[in-house]
């Protein structure tokens, strides 16, 4: 094969390897994630002894709310996948089933403008009646950022929301 042939086929392959998913779970690099793991995760992250945290209370809130693992971490919670299910099984945690869709934040069973009032607060840390809705509208389904912020998050998780905003 020829230099020119190589170099093609390198260059077709590097941007596949760039696009991988890397789970940093094993954080010693030992090949497994176990207690050490999450004893240098508690170093890094809680700054606290690995004792004193309530693992089964930052695996459900990492589960059920991704902007709570990203302030801890600021990376995202899929790069953690195999460290969040060791915590479920050896700590005995209650798994939690995500939902893709979370759009009603007060659990009444009904997308409404409560939902958005609380997305607003919890999301974009903004009284909802100071955001422009169409703007965030549109960035959301564009892939576009709002106010310098990705939405893709938004465009996964608050279907129900953005269809309620788009209706109202």
């Amino acid at each position: 094969m020829s230099r020119q042939w190589i170099a093609l086929i390198l260059m077709a392959w590097v941007p596949l390897v760039q696009g991988a998913h890397i789970d940093k779970s094993d954080l010693n690099g030992d090949g497994v994630v176990n207690d050490l793991d999450l004893q240098i995760f508690a170093d890094l992250y809680f700054e606290e002894p690995y004792e004193a945290i309530d693992w089964c209370a930052f695996y459900e809130s990492s589960m059920l709310n991704e902007k709570y693992f990203r302030r801890i971490v600021s990376d995202q919670i899929d790069h953690y996948a195999a460290l969040l299910s060791y915590i479920a099984d050896s700590k005995g945690c209650e798994v939690v089933q995500t939902s893709s869709d979370m759009s009603d934040l007060n659990s009444d069973g009904v997308v409404d403008l409560e939902d958005l009032a609380l997305f607003s607060t919890n999301y974009l840390e903004r009284n909802w009646e100071t955001v422009d809705w169409c703007v965030f509208h549109g960035a959301t389904m564009a892939g576009a950022d709002f106010e310098g912020q990705s939405t893709k998050y938004y465009q996964q998780h608050f279907t129900a929301l953005l269809d309620f905003i788009n209706e109202h």
